[in-house]
């Protein structure tokens, strides 16, 4: 499996199917993943997720659909 250590991935809809799925195999990977939802519970749970498969994540609660979600998601 290739290592995309040292990269650090922003998914966004990272509780949808296939965001969940980029995520974990990002971890899985050793990249950081930066996780971005509207639904901060579920959000730190799969956050919880990767950093128990000793992954790297960080969440960030914001709503991309506009430009103050995507200023808080990248600063």
């Amino acid at each position: 499996m290739k290592s995309d250590h040292d990269k650090v991935i922003i998914i966004t809809g990272s509780l949808a199917a296939i965001g969940k799925i980029y995520v974990l195999e990002f971890a899985n990977r050793s990249a950081m993943g930066i996780l971005a939802s509207k639904n901060e519970t579920e959000l730190l749970q799969v956050e919880t997720e990767i950093r128990s498969r000793n992954g790297t994540a960080f969440s960030v609660t914001t709503d991309v659909r506009n430009e103050v979600g995507c200023r808080n998601l990248v600063y």
